[in-house]
């Protein structure tokens, strides 16, 4: 920046150089809302002190006397407080064009850089405060539920990154124990393996996250695929039950020399019921029993029905007819 001395005896902190800048065109700066207090603030701290004009926002470069008295005993204008004045102006003129007009109009009764930054510290002090203590209530009850690991990092990072806008950052194991204080039993492994570890950095537990998490979607994947579907044949009981009242039903396993029945495989009916089957042949399983109507394999999902048997010729004895 370009920078003009106006040389002047002074006995305190102010200085006798002027630092001139042109705020509306070194940077551009978001402008201030009831909202984004800790934004604006991140963006124009650096840039004041950048400029080395910080001191006169905090109140460290106190404002000097308007007059000084001569030898004589005459007062003139103090050439320091002119310095002083206009580096405040343009601070000051910096300040308000970061405002938005409904802000502006908070502080439109300051006259100086430091009754502007007080006055706005003042306003969102409150308001800041309250924002920490939400952000630090949904770290605190942050659950990786049905969503990926990815959006669970990235919510807990966000709130972190909210919190510091608030203006309380968070320490890196404090954000690393809310977010392994979110995770489900099938992570313990990967919680246990981060808390005996030292000096651990967020990116790394990241990494070690998107590992554990592939891991845990390859086994239930794996569990899934083994365990076959549990074909219940509700028809079949219903069957039983109401077909075979008068006929009581028992369970036993097939023994020796006994031939099964239509699709009972080891469920049998009382003898006197068999009777009634052993004139019939079943077109489905291919079995002596009842019809393809009653069969218990027309319910089985993984049944293939046998091969269709010959049908027997009758055999014509030519010589009867001779």
């Amino acid at each position: 920046m370009a920078a003009s001395a106006n040389s002047s005896s002074t006995s305190d902190n102010t200085p006798n150089t002027l630092c001139t800048f042109n705020p509306s065109s070194s940077i551009t700066i978001t402008k201030l809302t009831r909202t984004n207090f800790p934004t604006w603030k991140a963006t124009i701290l650096p840039y004041l002190k950048g400029q080395k004009v910080f001191g006169y926002v905090d109140g460290t470069i106190k404002m000097p006397a308007q007059e000084i008295t001569l030898s004589d005993g005459n007062m003139q204008p103090n050439p320091a407080f002119e310095i002083w004045e206009t580096q405040d102006n343009l601070i000051l003129s910096c300040i308000n064009a970061s405002l938005t007009d409904d802000v502006l109009m908070q502080v439109a009764h300051c006259t100086t850089s430091y009754e502007v930054w007080t006055s706005l510290h003042t306003a969102f002090a409150t308001q800041s405060k309250a924002k920490a203590i939400q952000v630090r209530s949904q770290l605190a009850t942050a659950r990786k539920t049905t969503q990926s690991i990815t959006y669970y990092f990235m919510y807990v990072k966000t709130l972190s990154d909210d919190f510091a806008m608030a203006g309380q950052p968070l320490k890196c194991d404090e954000i690393i124990t809310y977010l392994l204080a979110g995770l489900g039993p099938e992570y313990d492994a990967l919680v246990t393996t981060v808390s005996i570890k030292e000096n651990v950095t967020l990116e790394e537990v990241y990494s070690m996250l998107l590992t554990c998490d592939a891991r845990v979607q390859q086994h239930q994947q794996a569990l899934l695929s083994a365990t076959p579907p549990a074909n219940v044949a509700t028809k079949q009981q219903s069957f039983s039950g109401s077909r075979g009242s008068s006929n009581n039903s028992i369970f036993r396993g097939r023994g020796r020399g006994q031939h099964s029945s239509c699709g009972s495989g080891n469920f049998q009916t009382a003898s006197h019921s068999n009777n009634n089957y052993n004139n019939l042949w079943c077109q489905l399983c291919d079995k002596p029993g009842p019809t393809a109507a009653r069969c218990f394999k027309r319910f089985d999902s993984h049944f293939l029905p046998q091969p269709p048997r010959p049908t027997p010729q009758a055999n014509i004895a030519s010589n009867q007819l001779s």
